[in-house]
């Protein structure tokens, strides 16, 4: 039986390595902002208890209060963005969203009225006022030369976490 030379025992052990460190990638880490599902859930159980019930008995019915984006939606998004603020000079970006509401109901039936717009902002260099105990920036401005994000998908009440 011929033993196995050294060059191919070289060059299977490389290959397994390879393999190995090829196929193990740096977790990605959260962003600080993140929270636990169980706290969104008391953030949402708050937004239902006070102040859900005041809107749905002011508009007579019960609107959409979550919207769906795709990711792929999401990340095209944010290249246009990112795109378009290089061709400006813009630095510093971020992403402000606003609730909205359409006139007329969108699709078939009632819903939504309600909609999110996702709007572009970039530094403006403004002052930062204190409001309660977090400093709000005012140097975020919109981009306003950059298209905002619209047509989500609206939710059909009631449609919780």
């Amino acid at each position: 039986m011929k033993s196995k030379s050294p060059l191919a025992v070289l060059f299977l052990v490389l290959f397994c390595a390879t393999f190995f460190f090829a196929s193990c990638e740096d977790p990605v880490r959260p962003p600080a902002q993140t929270l636990s599902f169980d706290q969104a859930q008391e953030l949402q159980n708050e937004f239902v208890e006070t102040r859900s019930a005041i809107l749905d008995t002011a508009l007579g019915f019960q609107d959409t209060r979550d919207f769906w984006f795709s990711l792929d939606t999401i990340k095209k998004y944010i290249e246009y963005v990112e795109f378009e603020a290089k061709k400006r000079g813009y630095e510093d970006l971020g992403l402000r969203i606003h609730y909205a509401a359409y006139q007329e109901p969108q699709g078939n039936d009632r819903y939504p009225y309600s909609t999110v717009l996702i709007v572009p902002t970039r530094r403006g260099g403004g002052d930062v006022i204190k409001s309660g105990f977090f400093p709000i920036s005012q140097d975020d401005v919109p981009a306003d030369s950059i298209a905002p994000l619209n047509y989500g998908t609206g939710g059909i009440p009631p449609n919780d976490l």
